[in-house]
């Protein structure tokens, strides 16, 4: 190798171990203006899946449009038909009732209907058969909440003498289910403005918006349903009231959002 050639060489190694001292320099004295251009090298929101998430819940008050309720009669006799009949005419009388004051026929369901036998049990002798119980129990949905006490006091008249618990539902959520919506996001949308705010970040658009239950949106009354656990043969004293009370139709949203500089 020639004299010039050699010096030639040593001066371009001379000039990239310089360059790198320099860059090295560089970074010591200014590590903040490194650090961000690092970061501002890599995208906001990586693969669109990661900024702000929050969730947020919101509710619609509304009453009850639909009442539900069990009624039925039970009759005991010492032949079986007698008992079946007497149960078939009154259950027959309370129907008749019930729809008289509006309630639909699909609106009308048998529950149960039970037959068992009697025994008398006395000490050793063995048992003896003494008659037979035949009961059955009609399931009514009342969709005028307003007759519901009317129609239990109609079911009694016509000789129901047992009766299960009532209850209430919405026979359609959809209005209700679309308030709560509303409600959700704008609650979610405040929490993100507000964490935004705190960490000193814009708010970008929505990435993703789902509801975090799994389940459809849930009905939750705010105050006790009433029951009804005996209905008496007899006319009562006073006209049965039933309050329905008020639902809160619940929904819970899971938002993300991207984060702007």
């Amino acid at each position: 190798m020639s004299r010039r050639v050699l010096i030639l060489t040593i001066a371009g190694i001379s000039a990239a171990i310089a360059l790198v001292v320099l860059a090295t320099l560089f970074m010591v004295r200014n590590p903040e203006k490194a650090v961000v251009q690092a970061q501002t090298a890599a995208p906001a929101v990586p693969n669109g899946a990661s900024g702000v998430s929050v969730q947020g819940s919101g509710a619609a008050v509304v009453k009850p449009d639909v009442v539900k309720f069990s009624a039925g009669v039970e009759v005991r006799a010492a032949v079986v038909t007698d008992a079946q009949a007497q149960v078939a005419t009154k259950a027959d009388a309370i129907t008749t009732a019930v729809k008289a004051l509006g309630v639909k026929p699909e609106d009308i369901v048998t529950n149960s209907y039970d037959i068992y036998p009697n025994y008398v049990y006395n000490n050793s002798q063995p048992p003896r058969l003494d008659g037979y119980t035949v009961r059955t129990q009609l399931g009514l949905t009342i969709r005028d909440v307003s007759k519901a006490g009317a129609i239990i006091d109609a079911v009694g008249k016509a000789g129901a003498n047992i009766g299960g618990g009532i209850s209430f539902t919405l026979d359609n959520n959809a209005d209700a289910v679309k308030q709560a919506r509303t409600a959700a996001v704008a609650d979610a949308k405040a929490k993100a403005e507000q964490l935004a705010q705190l960490g000193g970040f814009g708010l970008g658009s929505v990435i993703s918006i789902s509801e975090t239950s799994g389940q459809p949106p849930r009905i939750a009354a705010t105050q006790s349903d009433a029951g009804v656990k005996s209905i008496a043969a007899a006319a009562p004293m006073a006209d049965t009231v039933i309050e329905g009370g008020q639902f809160k139709v619940i929904v819970n949203i899971q938002v993300i959002y991207a984060i702007k500089a």
